[in-house]
């Protein structure tokens, strides 16, 4: 903001009143030369003369816009007396710019009740996402109760490591077959997760999940063998599956059948 704006507060201060009325010309205050032009003026022209002395006074006693962020200090508690202590209140340059009622406050009071406030902030949060988490848990409670789905627990050795895997299935029944269906499942000990999959399962599931096909294992089913002479350079196309370096090829009536032919008599390497 530029210096031919300024901010002010919506209710003048008090300094801002007093000063204001007082601008108004008076015969023994103001200087000789200003109150003989004053004189001089028309009856509006010095109604507007009092209000731009009235409206410069009053913006020249307003307060500084507040920032977020700063504080002033407009008093400090101090002390004086060598031998007998007594404390005062020792005002600072922005005490007159206060509205009248404001109430001082001790800072490290405000920091402090701060830091509780807070405190206990973190401490709802922390409630807030436990209830959320437990009722969660009741709808989970809830759905297995309601569906009168099975859970079971199952574990395979994990090699030669000396222990093993915990897998978790959530089983649910149906008066057709399969009568019994996996419709959740994990293998990573997370019984809220199989919970879950379970609770999102269409109403006549297939006898196990079903996943779609990452774009690595489509790859994986379209990966040909190399040749007999060990070249990778192979591809399968028009039903036709060859290599581009030796030019050995199988031909079928599909691509597929030449594809599925080729890993048939080329082992892979």
């Amino acid at each position: 903001m530029n210096s031919q704006w300024k901010l002010v507060p919506v209710e003048p201060t008090e300094t801002m009143v007093i000063n204001g009325f007082e601008s108004e010309p008076n015969e023994c205050f103001t200087d000789e030369a200003v109150w003989e032009q004053y004189q001089e003026m028309s009856g509006c022209q010095q109604a507007a003369f009092r209000a731009k002395l009235c409206w410069g006074a009053m913006l020249g006693s307003a307060p500084s816009a507040p920032t977020d962020g700063q504080v002033e200090v407009v008093a400090v508690v101090s002390e004086q007396g060598k031998y007998f202590k007594e404390t005062f209140v020792e005002h600072r340059p922005g005490i007159d710019r206060l509205l009248v009622g404001t109430e001082l406050v001790d800072r490290a009071h405000v920091i402090r009740l701060t830091a509780e406030r807070d405190a206990l902030q973190l401490l709802l949060n922390a409630a807030d996402q436990l209830n959320d988490e437990l009722a969660r848990d009741k709808d989970r409670l809830d759905a297995l109760e309601s569906n009168c789905w099975d859970v079971r627990f199952d574990s395979s050795p994990n090699g030669d490591a000396g222990d093993s895997n915990i897998s978790i299935e959530i089983v649910g029944h149906w008066m057709d077959k399969p009568n019994e269906r996996v419709i959740g499942e994990n293998y990573s000990e997370n019984l809220r997760a199989a919970i879950d999959q379970a609770m999102t399962a269409p109403a006549y599931p297939p006898a196990r999940p079903e996943y779609p096909e990452t774009e690595a294992a489509k790859d994986e089913d379209w990966r040909m063998h190399p040749c007999k002479q060990g070249h990778r350079d192979v591809g399968a196309a028009g039903g036709v599956a060859h290599c581009y370096t030796c030019d050995e090829k199988i031909e079928a009536a599909t691509t597929q059948e030449a594809f599925d032919g080729w890993n048939a008599t080329h082992p892979q390497q």
